[in-house]
């Protein structure tokens, strides 16, 4: 027995240190495999991210600072653009033709659907477009180097106002000049004065009151229009009244003076358009305002004659009268004569304020800029694009980018309406 138990003892330390040793040798591998398991399953996640990654993050993002895409360690998504694409001629279709001018047609345009739409865009939306043939306004600017793109120019420098028809863009071709305009479709004071005239006092003084807040924002920005008469004066569809046509438009600042002679309509031009005075300026259109006035109130205008030569010594003598069937109060009286004063610069508006006689005191007139009166006639809104084409549209071979679309049959224009009450008999 005393034999047996050194070999026991012998075999269990020999097994004890074969068991340490094992044990130590699994302990030094362990963690290399660990390490070594970790950085593959590492690994396989990269793979598997970049193989997976969300496409958003792959695209471009905003550069700060030099670096594209990162903000404090974060991916910066790119941003989206909120306006859409500007409008080209091609994005534009001439669905009517609204009046015919000296140097052009004015036509209805809309805006056609394109093929990427942006989620802001609004196709059908419409707009007045003044077409002008670049040969004709070249042939104008070698008359009146002085006038070149004054419509242009003057209109894009102001704000936006409610009584004046602004421009919304302009657009070019070989053939012609575009400018894209607010469309006023309920037609103009001409149409007024002469198809519900004569117009009462109270109804005259809301549309002059309209007039003289447009003068005012107009001179306020040192513009003069030069050729205010009712066909240039729109009627929106609330009833208010908003000036168009700058095409004569000029900087009152303007030192030559000279080129001022014989500009405008000859029934509306003052005395110092025909014969150059000393003070010419704004006071040309509180002239031509107070035509108008009296135009209103007697559905004819002051100064007429058969042919031009008349006309203007009718103005230069500043003689006119009143209709004797028309009843006409002495304040009403007294500021129509305030503004057809010869002298332009003892006329009311130059010398004086508009707004402060005594026939237009009880106005409020940042009401009438807020357009809070009531109208005395709401036109409203005339559906243009779906009544009858009461004139030609233009030949496609004149507006080379602008697409023209031929109507239905029972809307084209085929001289159904006549022209005058002598076709009706």
């Amino acid at each position: 027995m005393a034999l047996l138990t050194p070999a026991v003892t012998t075999r269990s330390s020999s097994g004890s240190a074969a068991s340490h040793s094992s044990c130590a040798r699994r302990n030094t591998t362990r963690p290399a495999k660990r390490t070594k398991a970790r950085s593959q399953s590492k690994e396989a996640l990269k793979k598997h991210m970049k193989q997976h990654r969300k496409p958003t993050l792959t695209r471009d993002g905003v550069k700060i600072h030099g670096f594209h895409g990162y903000y404090k360690g974060q991916m910066v998504a790119t941003p989206e653009e909120i306006r859409p694409m500007p409008l080209t001629l091609r994005d534009l279709e001439c669905i009517r033709t609204l009046g015919q001018g000296a140097y052009g047609n004015v036509v209805l345009v809309r805006v056609r659907p394109r093929s990427n739409p942006h989620r802001i865009e609004r196709p059908g939306s419409v707009f007045a477009m003044k077409i002008l043939n670049k040969a004709e306004m070249q042939s104008f600017d070698e008359r009146h180097p002085n006038d070149t793109d004054v419509e242009i120019a003057s209109l894009c420098k102001l704000p936006w106002s409610p009584f004046i028809n602004g421009v919304i863009n302009s657009f070019h071709d070989s053939t012609n000049l575009y400018l894209m305009l607010e469309c006023i479709p309920s037609g103009s004071l001409h149409e007024i004065v002469h198809k519900r005239g004569p117009i009462d006092a109270a109804t005259a003084r809301f549309y002059y009151a309209n007039i003289a807040c447009a003068l005012m924002f107009l001179h306020g920005h040192g513009l003069v229009h030069r050729d205010l008469k009712p066909t240039n004066i729109l009627v929106k569809p609330d009833g208010y009244l908003a000036l168009a046509d700058f095409g004569l438009a000029k900087l009152e600042s303007d030192s030559l003076k000279n080129s001022w002679v014989m500009v405008g309509t000859p029934v509306y031009m003052a005395p110092e358009l025909i014969c150059l005075q000393d003070s010419v300026g704004r006071g040309i259109d509180w002239w031509s305002s107070g035509v108008i006035l009296y135009e209103m109130l007697a559905k004819q205008v002051p100064f007429y004659g058969k042919g031009e030569g008349e006309i203007y010594k009718r103005v230069e003598a500043g003689k006119y009268k009143w209709p004797r069937h028309i009843r006409i109060g002495k304040t009403l009286k007294s500021f129509v004569a305030a503004l057809l004063t010869y002298d332009a610069s003892q006329r009311l508006g130059v010398r004086g304020l508009v707004m402060d006689h005594q026939w237009l005191q009880n106005i409020d007139w940042e009401a009438m800029e807020r357009h809070q009166y009531v109208a005395p006639w709401a036109p409203g809104i005339p559906h243009l694009s779906e009544t009858w084409l009461d004139k030609p549209l233009p030949e496609p071979n004149t507006v080379q980018k602008l697409r023209v679309v031929i109507p239905p049959v029972h809307r084209q224009h085929d001289h159904r309406q006549p022209e005058s009450q002598d076709d009706l008999t």
